[in-house]
């Protein structure tokens, strides 16, 4: 134990305070910081010369990336609708070997127009008798 006597004198403990560990950390808590500073330094200078030589995406003013991966799904009814429309407002072949033809709705709502619906007979069903 430190002498009573000559602590007391000094006005502190002089054995068992060790100084190098604190400066040390303290040294070492410095380089970090202008070690840290200097790499941002670094990088800014670099993604400055960088988006001078145009190598970085450039977003116009006012617009967003987009953030959000398109949903297959989405994708992929919007492929089926795009191609529903294109084949209901075409005309094409739906069976060549009994002649029946595709005509566009407006077309088809047209003739129905100027023909009047089609008249089928009725079919007995077995309650009705023959």
């Amino acid at each position: 134990m430190a002498d009573p006597k000559t602590s007391a004198e000094a006005g502190y403990e002089k054995r068992d305070v060790f100084l190098n560990a604190p400066v040390w950390l303290a040294l070492v808590i410095i380089a970090l910081i202008v070690g840290a500073a200097l790499v941002c330094a670094w990088l800014f200078g670099w993604f400055e010369v960088a988006a001078d030589r145009d190598e970085v995406l450039r977003i116009p003013d006012g617009q967003r990336a987009p953030l959000e991966v398109p949903d297959p799904v989405q994708t992929q009814r919007e492929a089926i609708e795009h191609a529903a429309k294109e084949t209901l407002a075409s005309y094409g072949w739906t069976d060549p070997a009994q002649d029946r033809v595709r005509v566009p709705i407006e077309r088809a709502l047209d003739l129905a127009s100027e023909r009047g619906l089609p008249i089928f007979e009725a079919v007995p069903t077995e309650g009705e008798g023959r």
